[in-house]
């Protein structure tokens, strides 16, 4: 086929997306906040332009639009092209509005997690043995993944053998009650060992990110694959990781991954609450959270259970356990948690995007190569391609893997040098005189003997300035 005979297409497809995959890390690196402005500015104008075409179609009495037209052929009761430009117009009106009052209302709340982002960009660029982790993760997890599936295949082909006819092959699955017992243990024990290695691993970035915030923030160096102690820091996080912190780990692996999709879905609640927190909205809110106060409050507590904040939290002081550190981080370093949830949003909002663009992009350049290179337009050519399309789709999905591997752990470096920002704030705070009051039993729980602290050896540096 195609798809075998022409691999070095994808080879090519597969070299284009990493270095696009990098391309877009320096743009974000250099213009992240820019980014942030015109993503902003081009939602706004877009539906702005929607609905002013709409409503003015509506408002003159002119022939309705398109859209409008569409929209009252598929509504099930009877309006009009001219209602359905009217509605049309209100709402594309209505959400450029909002787009643009939360955009000023949380302004701060953007270019700080913006900020995070940058720095995010600038760890993976000045520390390029990070970019390895993902790798080293996937060979590590796929004897166990073998194991597992093997296992589970056994156990469902268990069972009741007496009516196994090896000349039908659908009879080979017919377990019994205590086989798939047995099959939804080894598959629950399975997926959490799958998961905590997951976990491992993004301690492992964690826990160098922390290192390079403290040690090499600001440094802007670019260097070769062993820069900055990279792979030497890489192997010391996964022996901290499985000496130190396994149990930890374990833990917060299950709990984390029972709750992720309830985490998802409170995440946005949560996000639109800190975003209705301003004057306009407050009169509404309050009505609001006289109704769902209590469980709001619970989604405080799922928020709370299921980030990975208690992960960085273990990696900073080298002494807590999973719930300990979750509560102290979340009271302490990020008690504004609609910030926490718009520096995760954000850094997904660029991964998506990276995501996105690299893989479509890869996706026309191999269909414009295809097409346009006699290599692969001459059918007596051995490298001719007979389907364009599907060569070019098959390489916008190797585009897509492999641009993943390189973003893999983008949001986790964002998420953790939005912690390290906290930690020096809160710090900064924690040692100013007139704050003493403060200290009290915070302090008294929060500080720890230096040789507590799990990154102590390498955080020994001269007194920091506050980041940018």
């Amino acid at each position: 086929s195609d798809l075998v005979k022409n691999y070095e297409v994808l080879g090519i497809a597969a070299l284009v997306a990493i270095g696009m995959s990098f391309i877009f890390l320096f743009v974000v690196e250099w213009f992240g906040s820019v980014l942030v402005t015109v993503s902003v500015c081009v939602v706004v104008g877009v539906f702005t332009w929607f609905g002013f075409v709409c409503l003015q179609a509506a408002i003159t009495g002119s022939a309705a639009s398109e859209y409008g037209q569409q929209l009252a052929a598929n509504v099930q009761f009877g309006i009009s092209g001219t209602q359905g430009d009217m509605i049309l117009g209100s709402i594309s009106v209505g959400l450029a509005c909002i787009v643009l009052l939360c955009a000023c209302f949380q302004c701060k709340k953007c270019m700080a997690a913006a900020a995070a982002v940058k720095d995010a960009a600038d760890c993976l660029m000045t520390m390029p043995s990070l970019l390895l982790e993902p790798l080293v993760s996937f060979l590590l997890k796929i004897p166990f993944f073998l194991l597992g599936g093997v296992g589970l295949v056994i156990l469902i082909t268990s069972g009741d053998y007496q009516n196994v006819d090896l000349t039908k092959p659908e009879t080979l699955i017919h377990p019994d009650n205590f086989a798939i017992l047995c099959a939804a243990y080894w598959a629950f024990a399975f997926l959490w060992t799958m998961e905590i290695l997951h976990y491992t691993s993004v301690f492992v970035v964690i826990y160098v990110s922390e290192v390079w915030f403290f040690k090499h923030y600001g440094e802007g160096t670019r260097g070769s694959l062993c820069s900055m102690c990279g792979p030497s820091l890489v192997i010391k996080a996964w022996c901290a990781g499985v000496t130190k912190h396994l149990g930890s780990l374990i833990y917060g692996a299950l709990l984390v991954s029972l709750m992720r999709p309830l985490r998802w879905v409170v995440n946005v609640l949560l996000t639109a609450q800190e975003v209705a927190d301003n004057p306009m909205c407050s009169l509404i809110m309050a009505t609001v959270e006289m109704v769902i106060g209590s469980c709001l409050s619970l989604m405080h507590k799922i928020l709370d259970l299921t980030s990975q904040i208690g992960f960085m939290q273990i990696a900073y002081t080298g002494n807590m356990g999973f719930c300990q550190a979750q509560k102290q981080a979340l009271s302490m370093v990020f008690a504004e948690k609609g910030k926490w949830a718009m520096t995760e949003g954000l850094a997904t909002a660029f991964v998506v995007l990276g995501v996105g663009s690299i893989s479509a992009g890869t996706t026309v350049m191999v269909y414009m190569i295809v097409n346009t290179v006699e290599r692969y337009r001459d059918e007596a050519s051995p490298q001719y391609i007979s389907d364009p399309r599907s060569i070019a789709v098959a390489s916008g999905v190797v585009a897509l893997l492999m641009s993943m591997s390189v973003l893999h752990h983008f949001i986790t470096i964002t998420d953790t040098i939005a912690y390290c920002r906290g930690i020096v704030e809160h710090e900064k705070t924690l040692g100013d005189p007139a704050q003493e009051e403060r200290r009290g039993s915070c302090w008294n729980c929060f500080q720890k003997a230096p040789a507590a602290r799990e990154t102590e050896a390498l955080l020994t540096r001269p007194a920091m300035e506050t980041p940018r």
